[in-house]
């Protein structure tokens, strides 16, 4: 649900440590029909294929694309203001875990691809625009 994106938006980059873990729980509640309550929480726009505007499982598939920026010389590929920090997701069966990066690694980027260059520069700026719009309102 779209509230545990704009948690993690406001919590990521302040509140979370450096080689800290970012863990999301409940997971199975995006893929759940809109109306469903958890928690006293009535969950809108869920569901299998959901947007990534109400869904925190489709809207953090695109940090997956994120992870891989400097293999495609693509430094600047964002969805979050932060998320260059971010070094691993995982995920499993109902939870999810964001690691960011120690401070030695955000100190030390990992190198950039030398077998690929990404020269679509408007498709990675679409890319960036279309995901952006999916970010909840801070």
């Amino acid at each position: 649900p779209s509230h545990v994106i704009f948690s993690l938006y406001s919590l990521w980059d302040d509140c979370l440590l450096p080689g800290g873990l970012y863990i999301i729980e409940d997971t199975e509640t995006n893929y759940w029909d809109d109306g469903n309550v958890i928690y006293g929480y009535r969950l809108n726009g869920t569901g299998i294929g959901a947007s990534p505007k109400d869904s925190s499982i489709e809207k953090l598939k695109q940090f997956i694309d994120v992870l891989h920026r400097e293999k495609m010389n693509h430094t600047r590929l964002s969805v979050m203001p932060g998320d260059d920090k971010l070094c691993s997701i995982s995920f499993a069966k109902n939870v999810l875990a964001l690691h960011k990066c120690t401070q030695n690694q955000i100190n030390t980027p990992p190198a950039l691809g030398k077998y690929f260059q990404f020269k679509n520069e408007t498709r990675i700026e679409e890319w960036m625009k279309n995901a952006r719009a999916s970010n909840p309102k801070m």
